[in-house]
C-alpha cells in the first residue's frame, strides 16, 4: 500500500528510502517533487544527484548518520529508555563505532539497543500503526 506524503520532510525520507533500496528512477521524481517546494534545500539536491548517479552513497554520507554525532550521549542519556544502555562498554563502544563509520549501523541494527538508540536519535517510532 501506499501512504501519503506531507512536507518535505516526508519526501525527504520517501527519496532517501527509495534511493537506499536502489530504486532510482522513482527517487528522480521524488526528489523533483520536493525540489519543487523547497529548491535550496541542501538535503534534497544531494539526494537528487545521488539518483541521478545512480548510487545509494554518492550523495554523501549515509541518511542516518546525523543523528549518531558525539552529541547523541546527551540525547540518550536524557531518555529513560536509553539511558542505561550507556553503563554497558559494549553499547557505548558500538555507538563510537557507528560515529566513526555510519556504515557500522547496518552491521549493529539487529542489536536492540542499537534499535532503540536509533528510534529515539531519530524521533521514530517504527512500531506505531497509523
Amino acid at each position: 500500500y501506499q501512504r501519503r506524503v506531507h512536507g518535505i520532510k516526508g519526501w525527504s525520507r520517501k527519496g532517501a528510502a527509495l534511493l537506499g533500496r536502489g530504486d532510482f528512477e522513482l527517487a528522480i521524481v521524488t526528489y523533483a517533487h520536493a525540489l519543487k517546494m523547497d529548491p535550496n534545500n541542501e538535503t534534497l539536491k544531494e539526494g537528487m544527484k545521488a539518483a541521478q548517479h545512480g548510487d545509494a552513497n554518492c550523495g554523501g554520507p549515509d541518511p542516518f548518520a546525523k543523528f549518531f554525532t558525539p552529541e547523541c550521549f546527551a540525547k540518550l542519556a536524557a531518555n529513560t529508555t536509553t539511558s542505561g544502555f550507556l553503563r554497558d562498554p559494549d553499547f557505548v563502544a558500538k555507538i563510537n563505532e557507528i560515529i566513526r563509520d555510519p556504515k557500522q549501523l547496518d552491521k549493529n541494527i539487529s542489536d536492540p539497543r542499537i534499535l532503540t538508540a536509533f528510534k529515539t536519535l531519530s524521533g521514530l517510532d517504527l512500531s506505531r500503526k497509523r
